[in-house]
């Protein structure tokens, strides 16, 4: 058996082969590691034999597992994550897997669980929607990629206090609780229509988070949403109303140009039903 001292374990570890990659995942939960980060580069592979034991591992504290893969289901996670000491998590390029129903349900016994952070993870098979359940989250970072298509983000996280999307994301997203905690909103992506039925996704997006307190858009999400304002659909469409709404932060991105005009006029349409305005 390799020996892989603790003092590793608790860092930063690229691996090459996909067999010492499943050893170092044995020898972690036998040894209650509590911090991990593991990266594996799959590109050139066409299937990898992923056997989950870091997923039953009940002494980490903070976990991150990155994939370099073109296709995101060759590592698929199991339907339950058992690691009841898990504060934080960080997936890359992996997939989701249903239980019993069409919805996958990873998160929901991780039960200390505070930041999760999904960059380019998609759904395996059978499974039609990502259900993030969890009470005790309070951080959220979505961030799509093409390899992970588009899928529905189901939440149930009362206390969820931030949340940032960004990415290539196509993601429809909706909410089972008024997320009434939610601080701060950053949302940092182009929303383009790769996908079938994603019109007006963005402002759909807002009128999940309406009790957000510090919305952060940049320039690129702002001409999303003025392309969709422009879409006759957009007629039958409420813009949202932000309740709680303390601060509007605008970001510049040179590879968005964006006129005074059109900026005058997004902000315009997504304040127009919330009762405070402040622009920064």
């Amino acid at each position: 058996m390799v020996q892989f001292p603790c003092s590793i374990l608790n860092s930063r570890v690229a691996v090459w082969e996909p067999k010492l990659f499943n050893r170092l995942m044995k020898y972690a939960v036998l040894h209650n590691v509590q911090q991990f980060t593991v990266s594996l580069n799959l590109s050139f592979r066409q299937s990898f034999e992923f056997c989950p034991y870091i997923f039953s591992c009940e002494s980490l504290t903070f976990l991150k597992l990155s994939f370099n893969s073109f296709d995101t289901s060759i590592v698929a996670l199991p339907g339950s994550l058992n690691m009841p000491a898990l504060k934080s998590l960080q997936l890359e390029a992996v997939s989701f897997t249903a239980r019993d129903n069409d919805y996958a349900e990873p998160f929901s016994t991780c039960n200390v669980l505070n930041t999760l952070i999904l960059d380019g993870c998609s759904l395996h098979k059978d499974a039609k929607f990502l259900s993030i359940s969890n009470s005790s989250l309070s951080s959220l970072t979505i961030s799509g990629s093409f390899e992970g298509g588009a899928y529905k983000i189901a939440l149930s996280t009362p206390n969820l206090s931030s949340l940032t999307v960004t990415g290539h994301n196509n993601h429809t997203i909706s909410s089972a609780c008024n997320l009434s905690f939610l601080e701060e909103v950053t949302i940092d992506t182009l929303g383009y229509t790769l996908f079938p039925n994603t019109d007006l996704l963005i402002i759909s997006w807002l009128q999940v988070l309406t009790n957000v307190k510090i919305l952060r858009l940049y320039s690129g999400t702002l001409l999303t949403i003025l392309r969709d304002i422009s879409n006759p659909v957009s007629v039958s469409t409420q813009p949202p109303c932000f309740v709680q709404l303390k601060s509007l932060i605008l970001e510049n991105q040179p590879s968005a140009d964006i006129s005074f005009e059109q900026l005058k006029r997004a902000v315009e349409y997504l304040l127009q039903n919330s009762p405070q305005r402040r622009i920064d």
